[in-house]
């Protein structure tokens, strides 16, 4: 066998005689475990966490995952035997299957599903080349995989860890983020934190804490010579400190511009080699190898997307969640698990600390630290100087959308250095509002928004191109609009006909661009493409106000507060923001800071409402009957709420469940066993069966808010 006798565990039970497989179909009625005998030729090759291949009815090549491995079955007909093992590697961790249990019951699911998110496809050649390379470092030395082991590490990790913890910090600002703390105390009955520095947060999460944390803007500049943001540096400091203690940190982020962050400030503290990168962005070569990494017996720093929640830890201590509300943190594949709930899972599973942190707390955050269930921060972040244009000011030529303040605001500080304008979208399309009441011009057939794709394009919706003239607005009958936002691409042009000789740089999901330097320059970008300028930007101007306050969505006051304050965190310390549009209180609340008592306003109208995350939500799509028979199921669960069937476009049906969180596990489970029963119920054309039960759909998800969004505003009217 090689190099794969590394891989034998000795407290494993020899000559196993069944093994406890975990099918790996999407299949809902396979989602289940299955008794398989171990055949004499591999007993002593199994281990629990390893993939095999499996016969199930017809069918040989079938895969699966060891869970178990016990010495009788409760199966009283003939076993199948296995066929043999995908790879002697144990690749399963006990706690990751522990947590793809746990994230199936609570979104009615398939812990199948969790674990080829969680789980890398094997490369062959990746897996090879990385055991060799272990068997010349380590001389001989057992490698323990999938299960770590117990025993602790003599030798703890030296490279950085003196850095880490202050010693080589060139900068104070760095010192600052390492030592700054005080001491706990309580206000209106939780307990508080009155403001976080890496020591701090550090010792709240080996000690097994859920906190909640608000970051300080501004960006800081490495010892490498990059700048990043001082969040970033920040958690990085946190991570070391948990390391340096002999345990694991998990820190998640929402793309690989934030990865790029925490990875640089890694390496400028000279972590890289303890560091485990896991990203969206990876060859599958890559993806295996870290995988492989994480598996030791060693404790490291993962960084990743929304997938590094499931990655295998040794003696997990921490697992860090920044800037939660971003949309990217919803998974889009069955079971399709938000990450922060999944880190909270995972946390009260393994008992490991919990820190979720951003510029901005969202309702879910707001919500459980209103419950106590995070430690909070006392005292808001240093903010810099934000300030509203006055509306009073004469339009110029950019047509109502800049207002005189802005255009002077940019003159002044772009000739010191880079200026960032946030605007709302890409491209070079301009959308359209009312002159009178400033609302967003929608279609009256699809209700997109209204606008034109050329200079001279005529007034069509952008989503279903219906020709829109004559327009009527339907809040106040306004029959004349105005374009409130040209796009990233639309706004670069305007802006290098006005500052001529100025240089005007694009950043958005097209186009994007990491980072600026310290020339002039005006940058304009999209929401979340923002690059980070050496030293800080002189100056951040939200253009497109209006235009986001009016997208179509539950949680656009969320959105629209994250996407101003990640803006803002990337100004210089004597930068100043200017907010060229917009009013209202979720306008108030960012320029005044006050945006812990707006969302606890939000909070108590939901409340009322009977919104999330007031209440969980689930809804099914599939056939009409199916959906009938789930509402009759869902009736008799207590402090459970069921809106439809109502109908979507493409012949299919939808039902909306709301329900209380204790509901939650019945909700799931019934809705799990109906989603079985109706499989099962089903077949599909065969030579012996050419006449099959027809295929009956239903797709569950759970936790998914859009379905409160505007266009589902008309549903809920009629219930």
């Amino acid at each position: 066998m090689g190099e794969q006798q590394l891989f034998l565990l000795p407290d494993e039970p020899l000559q196993p005689v069944i093994a406890r497989v975990v099918l790996d179909s999407r299949v809902p009625q396979l989602s289940q475990i299955f008794d398989y005998r171990v055949p004499e030729n591999l007993r002593d090759r199994v281990r629990v966490g390893q993939r095999v291949k499996i016969p199930l009815r017809r069918a040989q090549r079938n895969f699966g995952w060891i869970v178990e491995l016990v010495e009788n079955s409760t199966y009283q007909g003939q076993l199948a035997s296995i066929s043999d093992l995908v790879s002697d590697v144990v690749l399963l961790d006990k706690q990751v299957w522990e947590l793809a249990q746990a994230v199936a019951d609570r979104s009615a699911g398939s812990p199948s599903d969790v674990l080829r998110l969680a789980i890398p496809k094997r490369h062959a050649a990746a897996e090879k080349a990385y055991f060799e390379e272990k068997q010349g470092c380590d001389a001989g030395e057992q490698v323990v995989s999938g299960v770590h082991a117990e025993t602790e590490i003599v030798d703890p990790p030296e490279a950085g860890l003196t850095a880490a913890l202050g010693s080589e910090i060139t900068t104070q600002q760095e010192k600052d983020l390492l030592t700054e703390n005080t001491a706990s105390g309580v206000r209106n009955n939780q307990t508080v934190l009155p403001e976080y520095g890496a020591s701090n947060l550090a010792e709240q999460l080996i000690a097994g804490n859920k906190i909640n944390f608000v970051a300080n803007f501004g960006v800081t500049q490495l010892s490498t010579g990059n700048w990043v943001s001082h969040w970033a540096l920040q958690l990085v400091h946190t991570a070391a400190l948990v390391l340096a203690q002999q345990r694991s940190t998990i820190i998640c982020v929402p793309d690989y511009r934030d990865i790029t962050e925490l990875h640089d400030a890694l390496i400028a503290l000279q972590l890289g080699e303890h560091t485990v990168r896991i990203d969206a962005k990876q060859s599958e070569r890559k993806r295996y190898t870290a995988h492989l990494r994480t598996l030791e017996s060693e404790p490291c720093i993962i960084i990743g997307n929304r997938s590094a929640i499931y990655a295998p830890a040794h003696k997990l201590a921490a697992i860090i969640v920044w800037d939660e509300a971003d949309p990217l943190f919803n998974e889009p594949h069955a079971p399709y698990m938000h990450t922060r709930d999944a880190a909270i899972l995972r946390a009260q599973l393994t008992g490991c600390g919990l820190l979720i942190a951003g510029h901005v707390n969202s309702a879910v955050t707001q919500r459980f630290i209103d419950n106590g269930f995070y430690l909070s921060q006392d005292g808001a972040p240093r903010r810099p100087r934000i300030w509203h244009a006055d509306a009073a000011v004469a339009e110029d030529s950019f047509a109502g959308r800049i207002p005189g303040a802005a255009v002077a605001l940019i003159q002044e500080h772009a000739k010191q250095g880079p200026v960032l304008v946030q605007v709302s979208k890409p491209g070079s399309v301009r959308v359209a509002a009312c002159t009178m009441c400033n609302m967003q011009a929608s279609c009256f057939e699809c209700r997109g928004p209204l606008g034109v794709k050329s200079y001279r394009g005529a007034l069509q919706c952008l989503w279903c191109v219906a020709q829109a003239m004559p327009w009527r607005c339907a809040q106040c009958h306004g029959d004349r609009v105005f374009f409130t936002s040209g796009g990233s691409s639309y706004t670069a042009e305007q802006f290098a006909q006005q500052f001529a000789g100025t240089k005007i740089i694009v950043s958005d999901g097209q186009t994007p661009v990491l980072r600026v330097g310290t020339e002039p320059a005006i940058v304009v970008a999209t929401p979340n493409a923002e690059p980070i300028a050496a030293g800080g930007y002189r100056a951040v101007v939200l253009l497109d106000v209006w235009n986001m306050l009016n997208i179509p969505r539950l949680r656009v006051a969320e959105d629209c507060l994250r996407w101003w304050h990640n803006a803002v965190a990337k100004l210089a310390p004597d930068g100043v923001c200017l907010v060229a549009s917009g009013a209202g209180p979720i306008v108030d609340a960012f320029i005044t800071g006050n945006v812990a008592g707006y969302l606890r306003r939000e909070l108590s109208a939901r409340a009322e409402l009977l919104y999330p995350p007031m209440v969980r939500v689930a809804s099914a799509v599939g056939d009409f009957q199916a959906l009938a028979t789930a509402r009759e199921v869902l009736a008799n669960i207590p402090e459970t709420y069921v809106i439809g069937p109502h109908e979507l476009p493409g012949n299919s049906w939808q039902l909306i469940v709301r329900f209380s969180y204790r509901s939650g596990a019945q909700v799931a489970a019934a809705l799990r066993a109906l989603l079985i029963e109706l499989a099962v119920g089903s077949t599909v054309a065969t030579r012996l069966n050419p006449r099959p039960k027809p295929r009956v759909r239903l797709r569950l998800k759970f936790d998914d808010s859009s379905v409160f969004d505007e266009v589902q505003q008309e549903v809920f009217a009629e219930y």
